[in-house]
């Protein structure tokens, strides 16, 4: 207990509603949550995602605090729970303790995927609609059988849908237009690939109680000033939607001692317990009180975030308490913005965060309080958000018809501007974040990553100091300037090895072009936090540049080379998808190829990449389009300034048919005409002509240096974020 909990990144916790489905109201939200609330099936390992320090009990744990900060410390004190097996029907909804491997290939057996003809290919290499190849009929076979003979030159195997192939062919020609066809592969299903049952995190069991004298059970007569106890029920959906257990227990009355006793008798019984009601301070707010006559630790009251102010976390061994308001709006939020994401986390769930989508504000939401005010409102089947209704603390109405939540900001209004909604799943909740145009741009950076040079290296990070002071000397763009975020292993891991991460803070020297600088793996940690703070400031609705070094695109997930150590732009993409992005797509124009990221990114789901740098240049790659998802334009030296800004239209059109909800930008500034690294021909225009068109297209988007090694550096940074920010 003498460590201290480190401040979480300063992110938001976002979450989801469906716009497919408006109107619904509280009672269908839960019963479709636990099914689109959050993956089947997550692979996680929960020791490698749950490997945290212990936090000592704050010295105030009066003093009111940020959400992010109420989550990092919750996440800190969470132990990760016991795997257990379970067969492959009861795992809906479970989180899996380890990887699944199928023991078979899936098919297991070369097949059709079509009713046709089993054929040599080679046989029909002459074969056209008016010259058609004639081949002898050897025989058929049906789906759950083998063909005894050989397809030899000449002949063919009657097939249909799922036959195996006869030794010998190679092909299959479709029955209906004999056009070649090709096996599709299957969406793998678990039982397919012969598994009975998974090793997933126990379930945790969460004990739920009510306090209040004021409490009386449903179909119990109701007395004269009693209200009837409602948001046990409301909260057991949720925590089983969450992949807990519920076990309730009856309302308690306002006393200490009452209190007292069923604390310790449900923290006896279950692995945590949430609470409702009696956190305030008034006099007969007993939980916190009780909870430390019984031996628990408060770590933190109160939140900075209206409804839900009154939130307590504490410990008691190694089990939880997380005390909700008693007002049931107060305590749905509060448990969809602290409990949800700490439950699934404990379970080892990667993903905790949910998905985002844009939408536009229908009306002004105005927040004059000095709190984050999380409102109830709805999102339609155009994305339009309009307030749920009255937004007091206790009105069931605006909840029950809410689909979403939106968080303003204190002593603001949100006008109608394009915001992004969390919303693919019926009432979770939703947060949305206004993209204001023309309203500057944002540029992380921190003067230590000029840090380290070397005179015989051509990068030469003095340059970005002479950047960063003609950048602030600067009227022409408004530019808010900000810090790298800190970055825990668990991030950089994503895209990394963690033989990798070792072997950064050794003194050899990774090739000739990547030397061991001292203390190059803090340097490079400080960039990933640049890209990582950019990607926060995207969210948030701010054009952002990361101006840091070293750069990050050529690092694999094995290897530093071309002086990028660890890739910065890669592992800002991947928690970006755990942030809740729905699809992220990397724009790379670095003169020289991204090998790295594309490396990472190859056929990972959600993402695309587009990459248009020289070719041949250094690292030799990227000469043809890789996997499902990665997609290269290769440009000759010496390329003449319209051919060149043809390519690089031609890749910004095809990444906005991928539809992505946010754009991931490598910008390198070296196919600039004086750059003396490359052999290209572009001018400032041209990089002011890049942002212009990436910023018409009206997408979250953030930015992270790479390459550029001219003396105009600046010129041309400041021409591609005037182009994006529209001036």
């Amino acid at each position: 207990m003498n460590g201290k909990a480190k401040d979480l990144d300063q992110r938001n916790a976002f979450f989801i509603c469906d716009r497919d489905e408006p109107g619904l109201g509280l009672a269908e939200n839960l019963r479709l949550f636990s099914f689109n609330g959050r993956k089947m099936f997550e692979g996680a390992t929960p020791r490698h995602h749950l490997s945290f320090d212990i936090p000592s009990r704050p010295s105030d744990t009066r003093a009111m605090i940020e959400l992010e900060q109420a989550c990092q410390r919750i996440f800190a004190a969470l132990v990760p729970l016991p795997p257990e097996p379970i067969p492959l029907d009861a795992a809906v909804g479970r989180v899996a303790s380890e990887p699944i491997v199928s023991p078979i290939d899936l098919p297991s057996f070369d097949n059709s995927a079509v009713d046709g003809y089993a054929v040599s290919a080679t046989d029909l290499r002459t074969a056209r609609p008016e010259a058609p190849v004639k081949l002898e009929l050897l025989g058929r076979v049906a789906a759950g059988k083998v063909f005894a003979g050989k397809v030899r030159p000449g002949t063919c195997v009657r097939l249909f849908t799922g036959s195996a192939l006869p030794p010998g062919a190679d092909a299959v020609v479709m029955q209906e237009d004999a056009q070649l066809g090709a096996t599709e592969p299957s969406r793998v299903l678990l039982s397919a690939v012969g598994l009975k049952a998974l090793q997933v995190a126990r379930q945790p069991r969460i004990g739920l109680l009510a306090t209040g004298n004021e409490l009386v059970e449903p179909g119990q007569p109701l007395p004269a000033g009693k209200i009837y106890e409602s948001n046990r029920t409301v909260l057991a959906a949720l925590l089983t939607a969450a992949g807990a257990l519920p076990r309730a227990y009856p309302a308690v009355p306002d006393t200490l001692a009452a209190t007292a006793a069923v604390l310790e008798q449900a923290l006896a019984e279950c692995d945590g317990l949430l609470t409702t009601g009696g956190v305030s301070v008034g006099e007969l707010d007993f939980v916190k009180n009780a909870f430390e006559q019984i031996g628990g630790e408060i770590q933190f009251w109160t939140v900075a975030m209206k409804p839900g102010k009154p939130f307590v976390f504490g410990r008691w061994k190694q089990k939880f308490l997380f005390g909700l308001p008693g007002n049931p709006v107060s305590a749905v939020v509060a448990f969809l913005l602290l409990v949800r994401p700490a439950l699934l986390r404990w379970q080892g769930a990667t993903q905790v965060w949910l998905p985002a989508h844009p939408g536009h504000l229908a009306e002004s939401l105005v927040n004059r309080g000095d709190r984050r005010h999380f409102m109830r409102v709805t999102v339609d089947e155009s994305g339009h958000v309009r307030s749920a209704g009255l937004q007091a603390s206790h009105s069931l109405g605006s909840l029950a018809a809410a689909n979403g939540l939106v968080d303003v900001p204190p002593q603001t209004s949100r006008e109608t501007l394009l915001v992004e909604a969390h919303c693919p799943s019926k009432f979770s909740s939703v947060n949305l974040t206004d993209y204001p145009h023309n309203s500057g741009v944002t540029i992380i950076t921190d003067d230590r990553c000029t840090g380290y040079e070397s005179r015989a290296h051509p990068e030469r990070p003095a340059r970005i100091a002479k950047s960063l002071e003609k950048l602030r000397a600067q009227k022409e763009l408004p530019v808010s300037w900000a810090e790298p975020l800190p970055v825990e292993d668990e991030i950089i891991l994503r895209a990394h090895s963690k033989a990798h991460l070792a072997r950064l803070g050794q003194p050899e020297d990774f090739d000739g072009d990547t030397p061991a600088y001292p203390n190059i793996a803090v340097h490079a940690r400080r960039s990933v936090g640049g890209a990582l703070a950019a990607l926060e400031a995207a969210r948030k609705g701010e054009a952002a540049f990361s101006l840091m070094r070293p750069p990050g695109h050529h690092a694999t997930r094995d290897r530093a080379m071309g002086f990028c150590y660890l890739n910065s732009i890669a592992i800002a993409v991947l928690q970006a998808l755990e942030r809740g992005a729905s699809k992220v797509a990397v724009y790379d124009f670095d003169v020289h190829h991204g090998n790295g990221t594309e490396a990472i990114l190859l056929n990972q789901p959600r993402t695309s990449f587009f990459s248009v740098h020289q070719h041949p240049c250094y690292p030799g790659t990227g000469s043809r389009n890789v996997g499902n998802n990665c997609f290269n334009y290769p440009v000759a030296p010496h390329t003449g300034r319209k051919e060149y800004r043809s390519v690089l239209a031609q890749a910004l059109e095809n990444l906005k048919t991928s539809k992505p909800d946010l754009i991931a930008i490598s910008a390198g500034f070296d196919a600039y005409a004086r750059d003396p690294l490359a052999q290209e021909t572009l001018e400032a225009e041209d990089y002011y002509w890049i942002g212009q068109t990436i910023g018409k297209l009206a997408i979250p988007v953030f930015a992270v240096l790479e390459g550029g090694y001219s003396n105009d550096l600046p010129v041309l940074i400041l021409a591609f974020l005037k182009g994006l920010d529209g001036r």
